[in-house]
């Protein structure tokens, strides 16, 4: 702080704020760790998800999308995706999608793609916070989308992230249709297929 400083009050607010959120991280921390004790909840996952996982078995790659989501997503983003973890929506699409191998074939990829639009249509009817998921990230939607387009890339193998791909351009045009609702064409990455 300098000894020719008599009131170095800058640099005390300075060390103050950075104690405030250093104490503030370690009661998250605890508060996180007292919750995973006390109901028994899966600890590998972030606690805002844990809860509402804590029932529904999450295959390996989920797992590390949640972590993602929850990485990268404001408070309402957050609560719209721990709601669809708590709620999901069984469907064959999705599970035909949790279960394509990597070396599936060109037919095989469209033809999921193309059973998965009914089913991501259906998750934002029940489910209508995954429309806006990224709205209030802190980092911003651009960031969101930008990390939550990576994750899909390194999480899930190669016939899975082209399905993605393909029904991003399938719910687009989707959209334009009358009998779909409204929506923003960048959202394409927004909901992840669960199964």
């Amino acid at each position: 702080m300098g000894v020719a400083d008599d009131h170095p009050g800058e640099a005390l607010r300075a060390l103050d704020a950075e104690l405030a959120a250093t104490i503030g991280r370690l009661q998250r921390a605890r508060m996180e760790l007292g919750f995973i004790l006390k109901k028994s909840v899966p600890a590998d996952l972030p606690p805002e998800f844990a809860t509402a996982a804590a029932g529904t078995p999450l295959p390996e790659a989920e797992r590390s999308f949640v972590t993602v989501m929850s990485r990268v997503l404001g408070p309402k983003g957050i609560a719209a995706y721990a709601e669809l973890l708590r709620n999901p929506v069984e469907d064959p699409a999705g599970d035909a999608f949790s279960q394509l191998p990597a070396d599936a074939d060109e037919q095989t990829r469209a033809e999921v793609a193309d059973g998965l639009v009914a089913y991501v249509l259906e998750l934002w009817r029940q489910n209508p916070g995954l429309r806006t998921l990224s709205a209030d990230a802190p980092r911003g939607e651009k960031y969101a989308k930008k990390t939550v387009g990576s994750a899909f890339q390194e999480i899930y193998n190669e016939a899975q992230a082209d399905v993605l791909r393909r029904l991003g351009v399938l719910l687009i045009e989707a959209r334009r249709t009358p009998a779909s609702p409204p929506a923003d064409p960048s959202e394409e990455h927004e909901a992840t297929p669960k199964g």
